[in-house]
């Protein structure tokens, strides 16, 4: 390629960024709107754009779980039902966090229930499917043991501040409360599994480390 080909082609790249980022902005701003409308294109859309996220905020958050696509379902739900009070396209990202963590806060809250009416243990094997060794399906194991103990809302907060790495601000946004009631919810939930982990000196180290 001469040297004049190779210029036009590096102008022509640099043209069409702009022109892909706002044909991009435009497909984002119809998906909003079509949302809030409640229309098909709106669902599809949301999905498009976060899906993935939500799978993933689940997964983190549950582990592998029986009922993770039923939880994501319920999720997509409502949020679709919700979606016409969203102000603009901007708080979409927000609000879909806040709308799957309080999912997962209530399906925790559910099922504490259910195991102190019915005594219900949950399946153990859920990690089999888990790429690690032995060792550390059966650390991981022990240490969703011990999360189940905590309080559904302590409990996710402090799964987003110590697994996912999110600042204060992005707690308490997520579980739609103060910075001062996420602090304090991570903070108890510390100190219970503290308390919880004092028996196990591997989860008891593993705790004293965060």
């Amino acid at each position: 390629m001469t040297d004049d080909a190779q210029e036009q082609t590096r102008a022509a790249e640099v043209i069409a960024l702009p022109s892909n980022r706002f044909a991009s902005r435009m497909a984002a701003a119809a998906g909003f709107l079509a949302l809030q409308r409640g229309e098909p294109e709106g669902v599809l859309w949301l999905y498009e754009e976060y899906g993935r996220f939500v799978h993933k905020t689940v997964h983190r958050l549950l582990g592998a779980d029986d009922a993770h696509d039923d939880i994501v379902q319920e999720v997509f739900i409502s949020l679709m039902r919700r979606a016409r009070s969203l102000q603009n396209q901007d708080s979409v990202p927000s609000f879909v966090r806040r709308v799957a963590v309080s999912r997962v806060i209530d399906e925790l809250r559910r099922r504490g229930v259910r195991r102190r009416l019915f005594a219900f243990s949950e399946d153990q094997d859920r990690f089999e499917g888990t790429q690690a060794n032995p060792e550390t399906r059966d650390l991981l194991r022990r240490v969703f043991v011990l999360l189940e103990r905590l309080k559904a809302k302590d409990r996710v907060a402090f799964q987003l501040r110590y697994v996912e790495r999110y600042s204060l601000a992005e707690v308490a946004s997520a579980c739609d409360c103060s910075v001062a009631t996420a602090t304090r919810r991570i903070r108890h939930a510390r100190e219970r599994l503290r308390v919880f982990a004092a028996a196990d000196p591997e989860l008891a180290r593993l705790v004293e480390a965060l």
